[in-house]
């Protein structure tokens, strides 16, 4: 049976359906699964093991209709649409499965969407990891025992820079500190662990600051007002997997980076602004959050002390 999984974007959004592709392939070995995906992230998750193909989809004018027909050449027994949007259920509609499934009409964001899919899936759980392994009920999965999967096979370091930056620093212990986001309004409030990264810096412990494309000039200022040591350049979805992996501890908002830290059970320190942490928090690995809340500098240290080796 082929069975396609529709989560287009964004980073954060694909890692927490990971699980689901994982259970799939577990309990499932004769299925083979075809992502669907905007081909942003193509070279960063090709190769999963638990994932037979990727197959790109833009919504350009120019290549709609060219990624349409490549998923209907596919001939999916079975699409399960992880993202419940309109554009996601127009590709449903279009795909030539013959089994079309979605979330049900209360889990949906989109309501009327539900007449698209010829099986609804009540969300289960609390987490939204757990929300989307609901899906592999539909598909005769029962035991959801995840005790095997992880990420480690996305930690590449192709070029070796990351090996080369950490041979410069003689390979210290170090945390990353990742404070920005695609949205302002969840950015870490840095200011707010001044205290915590002049400790770190007594006890030998980097902490290295990370940041996206465009945040060159903010992760600036946020080097000289910690006093940390800013990564040379932007990182790509899998180098920055492959310098989480080695860390003692991450540190940031809610973005796609937190959530890979904490799928590579590296113990996490998270701030959320628009879901609460017990839908978005660490699932796998030791974590503390903060909710719209004041950082208290403490707790995240007595953490730290307790669950990263900081001596």
């Amino acid at each position: 049976m082929k069975i396609g999984i529709l989560k287009l974007s964004h980073l954060g959004d694909i890692i927490h359906t990971l699980p689901l592709a994982f259970l799939i392939s577990k309990y499932k070995p004769d299925y083979k699964i075809y992502w669907i995906m905007e081909e942003t992230y193509l070279n960063t998750f090709k190769g999963l093991s638990f994932i037979n193909n990727i197959i790109p989809f833009s919504f350009n004018k120019k290549d709609f209709f060219t990624s349409l027909k490549r998923l209907r050449e596919e001939n999916l027994d079975v699409i399960l649409d992880l993202q419940g949007l309109y554009k996601t259920a127009l590709i449903s509609f279009f795909s030539n499965s013959c089994k079309r499934v979605g979330f049900s009409y209360k889990d949906l964001k989109e309501k009327l969407l539900s007449f698209v899919y010829h099986k609804k899936i009540k969300a289960g759980g609390n987490h939204i990891v757990e929300k989307n392994l609901s899906f592999a009920s539909f598909l005769g999965i029962k035991d959801f025992d995840l005790g095997d999967y992880g990420l480690k096979e996305i930690s590449k370091d192709r070029g070796g820079k990351v090996i080369n930056f950490l041979e410069c620093l003689n390979f210290p212990k170090y945390g990353i500190f990742h404070p920005f986001s695609s949205n302002k309004k969840k950015d870490f409030p840095y200011k707010k662990i001044f205290k915590l990264s002049k400790i770190l810096k007594e006890r030998n412990i980097f902490l290295i600051l990370t940041y996206g494309p465009n945040q060159e000039k903010e992760a600036e200022e946020v080097s000289k007002y910690l006093n940390i040591i800013k990564f040379p350049e932007v990182l790509s979805i899998n180098e920055m997997a492959f310098l989480i992996e080695r860390a003692r501890f991450f540190i940031g908002p809610d973005t796609g980076f937190y959530h890979i830290a904490d799928h590579l059970r590296v113990p996490t320190v998270g701030y959320f602004v628009l879901y609460p942490p017990e839908r978005n928090g660490n699932y796998f690995s030791l974590g503390i959050s903060f909710f719209k809340g004041e950082i208290e500098e403490e707790k995240i240290l007595n953490f730290l002390e307790e669950n990263c080796s900081l001596s």
